[in-house]
């Protein structure tokens, strides 16, 4: 039997972003919904995980006994609790995979209270459509098989990138909050398409499909963003019209600002 096919999937809280994991896990076939297992506190969050065929409880310690692959996924101000709930079941061969912005790894170690393997990940909801982004890191106990199951469950969802622990908050913005900006800038670019006259649903296919493509050519052609923007600029024409409102609105200045004001939580977090 090969590691992927021992791997029972846990997840430690059942919200959108443990959601999107799980079930692109599941869409790429590499775990069958029989093999995955979550909680919550309320039934609330496990409807969606029930109807898939998966595992469900309302006990966290549950998980921890039942699988191997542990993702913790609560909200922060709930991850003392939770692990003292389920450090018992914390045995050498549980790894611990927490996906929950703010809280570094030695608040996890302490909190367990004895040797355990923990990989830290910041991931992105798009891997539900198997297109997210994803960064991560380990203690010192995790082993190159536990980052290659990591990296091959990530991977299959999306991109995933080794990073050392002191950038993982600037990566819980980079990579999971990243998708909020550009969802709020499809919503407000099809805004300004029924402004002008174009259709609801045809004004958010369009803006969703340019960012797509945007993001396609970046990645493809390997030009500068700031190269591919001129390209399409011609000289008094309405597109730099366009960029020029744009930066008289302070439009990358509001975006810069974002990623500073989302990682500067994301560091206050583990203090709450």
């Amino acid at each position: 039997m090969s590691e992927l096919e021992k791997v029972q999937l846990g997840f430690i809280g059942a919200g959108n972003m443990a959601q999107a994991m799980a079930f692109g896990f599941v869409k790429t076939g590499l775990v069958t919904a029989d093999r995955v297992m979550a909680s919550a506190p309320s039934d609330k969050n496990l409807v969606k995980w029930q109807e898939k065929g998966m595992k469900t409880t309302n006990v966290n310690s549950e998980v921890m006994k039942d699988c191997n692959m542990v993702f913790l996924a609560c909200k922060p101000y709930q991850l003392g609790d939770v692990l003292a709930e389920v450090k018992s079941e914390v045995t050498k061969d549980k790894l611990l995979v927490s996906v929950i912005a703010g809280m570094d790894i030695k608040f996890i170690e302490d909190n367990i209270g004895k040797e355990c393997r923990v990989i830290r990940v910041m991931p992105s909801t798009p891997c539900l459509v198997l297109a997210g982004v994803s960064s991560y890191c380990g203690n010192s106990l995790v082993t190159d098989l536990d980052k290659q199951l990591v990296e091959l469950f990530l991977s299959k969802v999306g991109m995933c990138f080794e990073i050392q622990e002191r950038l993982m908050n600037a990566a819980a913005i980079c990579c999971g909050a990243v998708p909020a900006f550009l969802f709020s800038a499809v919503d407000a670019l099809a805004d300004g398409s029924v402004m002008v006259g174009m259709q609801r649903d045809i004004a958010i296919k369009i803006a969703a499909n340019n960012l797509i493509g945007a993001g396609k050519m970046i990645l493809e052609t390997g030009l500068h963003p700031g190269q591919l923007k001129d390209n399409i600029c011609s000289p008094n024409g309405a597109t730099i019209r366009g960029i020029h409102a744009l930066e008289k609105g302070g439009f990358r200045d509001c975006l810069i600002s974002g990623i500073e004001a989302g990682v500067k939580r994301a560091e206050s977090m583990s203090k709450d």
